[in-house]
């Protein structure tokens, strides 16, 4: 069963990442709440079972932690 702390964490990963979806184009636009995207990083950390780059912002490690920037030119190695 979901606790409802681990449900509210669920929503607030999702509204951050599709906040992000929405506004990626919008220069002007304020960014998520600083909290929101360390808990995107937080889950995406635990996901992988490592750090993500340390050279990567918040911001940069939920667009590409999430698949919505590419990492590299030559990946994914297989699709």
């Amino acid at each position: 069963m979901l606790s409802v702390a681990d449900f509210v964490a669920t929503l607030v990963v999702e509204a951050a990442v599709h906040y992000l979806d929405l506004t990626v184009a919008l220069p002007a636009a304020p960014g998520p709440d600083p909290a929101s995207l360390s808990l995107v990083r937080r889950v995406l950390t635990g996901l992988l079972g490592a750090p993500l780059p340390a050279g990567w912002d918040d911001v940069t490690a939920a667009l590409k932690g999430t698949g919505r920037e590419p990492l590299a030119a030559r990946f994914p190695l297989f699709a």
